[in-house]
């Protein structure tokens, strides 16, 4: 089994903030878009540390994670989906079993990540302006972070609607 998860502020928050309504709309901006939910989670966070998330170039530890999710969080998240429709029939098997370990390394992964990120932090610039910075650090994170190339009128719809409740 892997390690202790790490806990530190941005998990302690990730945590506390992840509430059903919230869940609902971060896994489909990630499910149905391709976003993040860790960096979602961290574009809030920051702004109520009055940070300004950085370009990628100046984000001194994302050259080192930025490869992260897609080489063990994606394919250990995408193994425990698949796993789900089978494994909840028959709740008392083994391949429950196995899904829950999937899916605590899963969280162990995901947990990592925000560490990396939460670390990163300190270097950030601070802001005066937060009233706008989880606009500012979402934005910055979407057209820097990942490889959208277009925001369609479902993906924008979405976005405000986390918008209005990441506050």
């Amino acid at each position: 089994m892997p390690d202790a998860l790490i806990n530190h502020s941005f998990w302690s928050f990730a945590v506390a903030y992840y509430t059903p309504e919230k869940e609902k709309i971060l896994l489909g901006l990630q499910d149905d878009h391709g976003l993040d939910c860790c960096w979602l989670l961290f574009c809030v966070w920051l702004s109520q540390k009055n940070k300004v998330l950085p370009l990628p170039e100046s984000n001194p530890v994302y050259q080192c994670i930025k490869d992260w999710s897609k080489q063990v969080i994606e394919p250990i998240r995408y193994l425990r989906q698949r796993l789900k429709e089978p494994v909840e029939k028959c709740a008392i098997t083994q391949g429950y079993k196995f899904r829950q370990q999937i899916k605590h390394l899963e969280l162990w992964a995901e947990n990592r990540y925000m560490y990396w990120l939460y670390c990163s932090a300190d270097f950030y610039l601070n802001s005066t302006d937060s009233k706008q910075l989880v606009r500012i650090n979402t934005n910055c994170y979407i057209n820097y972070y990942t490889e959208l190339t277009t925001i369609n009128r479902k993906l924008k719809k979405e976005l405000e609607q986390w918008l209005r409740l990441a506050h």
